[in-house]
């Protein structure tokens, strides 16, 4: 009963985190419409991101142990959709970024821990959590295979994984 109350919280805190992403990319893609651009904001991927399926960098070297889309919890009989996988990996292993970008966003995201949101055009952003050291700084431009940060436990309950490559599109 214990673990089902657990599993519950769990699952609870992964939605409201994704909801918290997801309001966060508006309201970054809201404020870049409203404003002048900067000088340093006028980087533009060679190659758009919607073309680079199956050609992107992994973002850490580990065991995907989540994946993309509905997602059956055989214990609770839930059904919830996960935005990304989730990689288990060694604690200080390299999170790199999957293509290139502009580091958006650095902040903490209680069921994220330290997490790092990445830009590359067109309304589409990376999202980095559970990190333990971040090495890159809002307003930077990554190239692909950059290294981000490294792997570690900040707001998990399951040890060290990053949740890396999730993507997410502000216009849909």
């Amino acid at each position: 009963r214990k673990d089902q109350d657990l599993l519950r919280i769990q699952l609870s805190e992964k939605k409201l985190a994704a909801q918290r992403i997801e309001s966060l990319i508006k309201t970054l893609e809201t404020q870049r419409e409203s404003l002048p651009v900067p000088p340093e904001v006028t980087w533009k991927p060679e190659i758009p991101f919607d073309q680079l399926k199956g050609k992107m960098n992994w973002p850490t070297m580990g065991r995907v142990v989540s994946r993309f889309g509905l997602q059956r919890h055989e214990k609770l009989a839930t059904v919830t959709e996960n935005p990304g996988i989730e990689i288990e990996a060694s604690e200080g292993t390299p999170v790199v970024s999957v293509c290139a970008g502009q580091v958006t966003k650095i902040t903490w995201l209680r069921g994220y821990g330290n997490t790092v949101l990445v830009d590359h055009r067109d309304g589409y952003y990376t999202v980095y959590a559970h990190l333990d050291q971040i090495l890159v700084r809002e307003g930077q431009v990554l190239s692909g295979g950059e290294m981000i940060g490294r792997v570690g436990q900040s707001g998990s309950l399951s040890g060290p994984r990053p949740v890396s490559y999730t993507h997410l599109r502000a216009h849909e």
